[in-house]
């Protein structure tokens, strides 16, 4: 496996940790602070803020983990745009209930 292989496994795991923490204390925890503009105890449903944010957040977390598993058979067979179609897609679809879906809960 190549230099190359190895570092876009590791980054692109690393996010998926990182998303599936901040997934389990926003989410499970309840940790609304952590959300970027909201200020705790806001929000009129601050539990179903949490657990739309946290859902979302798991959500991306697995996705990053499938593309890291998914690199090697993808850029060795000559396919990493796929990969990277992929991950702009989910990352669009992440960023945007994460931005819009707050809105349900003000």
């Amino acid at each position: 496996m190549a230099n190359v292989d190895l570092i876009v496994i590791a980054t692109t795991a690393l996010a998926a940790v990182v998303s599936l923490g901040l997934a389990y204390a926003i989410g499970i925890r309840g940790m609304t602070r952590l959300i970027q503009g909201h200020d705790e105890g806001t929000a009129r449903d601050e539990r179903g803020l949490a657990r739309w944010m946290g859902g979302w957040l798991a959500f991306m977390g697995v996705c990053l983990i499938v593309l890291a598993a998914l690199w090697v058979p993808l850029s060795s067979t000559g396919h990493a745009l796929a990969w990277g179609i992929g991950g702009c897609v989910v990352s669009t679809i992440g960023a945007a209930a994460l931005a819009l879906g707050p809105t349900r809960y003000r």
